[in-house]
């Protein structure tokens, strides 16, 4: 979290009478209750620039979340909004924040639930899906969601039988977050988005972490993993149809479902992949 830090600590040292620093254009963005009416016109290049770096694993991301954090907001350099723009600028963003050793689980939560909500804004269901799923490996990564005042990771500022309801995905109670699940609540919300959108690889994705979770709770994991073993038999990637087809099947079988219907098709189509 250097990077986050130095920025921190630049702006509460400045003293009175000295010029503060100014916010950089991502936190202003992304953190906002309700986002600038504007953005700035390099916007789309930065996205690009930082989905570019991103590529280069670790050390990409720490690279794409400085050149987020070094563009400072400029309300002299305006263009007419664009809420799309904006939603795929804070889900690059997020996704560099949740990557980077440099990076906050926490904060990376707060631009990616932006993201969801511009996202349903502009109307673009793939977009609000691929936010709904990074935002759910965000909360897996360790933190809550920042709130005022509070940067800390763990569950020290968590509250037995607190809820929240998950940006876009209507009553927890009705996601699974009831209990304080908040991690099965993330990945609901993921899974709901990613069938919204129609795609297949993030519906397998959140089924199968989802029934992950609900299995370790000794829940009922059958219905997730239905879900899971019919969407990823519609992703269009050969190994990757292959790779989430085989976790699935280990897990329906670790949960005894070895013998059903549902179990015995998807082995046969994973044996025509291998």
């Amino acid at each position: 979290m250097a990077i986050l830090q130095t920025w921190m600590m630049v702006a509460a040292l400045g003293g009175a009478g000295e010029v503060a620093p100014s916010v950089p254009q991502v936190i202003a963005l992304c953190e906002a209750a309700a986002p600038a009416a504007g953005a700035a016109l390099a916007l789309p290049e930065q996205t690009d620039r930082a989905r570019t770096l991103m590529r280069g694993g670790a050390d990409g991301a720490d690279a794409a979340l400085a050149l987020l954090l070094a563009a400072a907001a400029d309300s002299s350099v305006q263009a007419a909004a664009d809420t799309r723009q904006i939603a795929e600028y804070c889900l690059v963003a997020g996704e560099a924040m949740r990557r980077a050793r440099s990076g906050s689980q926490s904060r990376a939560q707060d631009f990616l639930r932006t993201a969801l909500m511009l996202a349903d804004r502009a109307g673009d269901a793939p977009l609000a899906a691929r936010a709904a799923w990074e935002a759910a490996l965000a909360q897996a990564g360790g933190a809550p969601p920042s709130q005022p005042g509070v940067r800390k990771r763990g569950d020290a500022i968590r509250r037995a039988g607190e809820t929240r309801a998950v940006a876009g995905c209507g009553n927890p109670a009705a996601i699974g977050e009831a209990g304080g699940r908040r991690l099965e609540a993330a990945f609901a919300c993921a899974l709901n988005r990613a069938e919204l959108a129609g795609d297949a690889r993030l519906t397998a994705l959140s089924a199968l972490r989802l029934a992950r979770l609900e299995k370790a709770r000794k829940a009922d994991v059958a219905a997730h993993l239905a879900t899971g073993l019919g969407s990823a038999a519609g992703i269009a990637d050969t190994s990757e149809r292959a790779a989430l087809l085989r976790s699935l099947l280990m897990l329906a079988c670790d949960a005894g479902l070895c013998n059903t219907d549902m179990v015995r098709e998807s082995i046969q189509s994973y044996a025509y992949l291998v």
